[in-house]
């Protein structure tokens, strides 16, 4: 399973990255929106999970989503965020199925990616 995770926290993305890795996944970092994108259209149906942070520098989370899920339909997303997720669907302009609210810890996350991912 492939997953890219978009989080501009330095720290948090490294440590969930390696522990993603640690369990077995491929993972792909990005510290920006614009970076995201770049990976997204590059990497296209080869990417299974998105962990899309709400807040980011360059390229906004909203066109990050939006551009993952036109190029890659059946994407699973999994949104990380400080905001309610109610809060989180509002400045997404789009449904949020798929929440984990910050801070987590790093099992809470690998727990909800096992849970919801294909």
């Amino acid at each position: 399973m492939n997953i890219l995770i978009v989080e501009d926290e330095h720290a948090l993305r490294l440590a969930v990255v390696k522990l993603l890795r640690k369990e077995g996944f491929s993972v792909t970092g990005a510290g920006d929106g614009t970076v995201a994108l770049d990976l997204i259209r590059a990497q296209k149906p080869n990417v299974d999970v998105l962990l899309l942070d709400i807040s980011l520098p360059g390229a906004s989370s909203r066109d990050v989503l939006e551009e993952a899920q036109r190029l890659n339909p059946g994407i699973t997303v999994i949104v990380t965020t400080a905001y309610t997720k109610e809060k989180a669907a509002a400045l997404l302009a789009a449904d949020v199925e798929h929440y984990v609210h910050k801070p987590y810890g790093l099992r809470e996350l690998l727990n909800k990616i096992r849970e919801v991912a294909p």
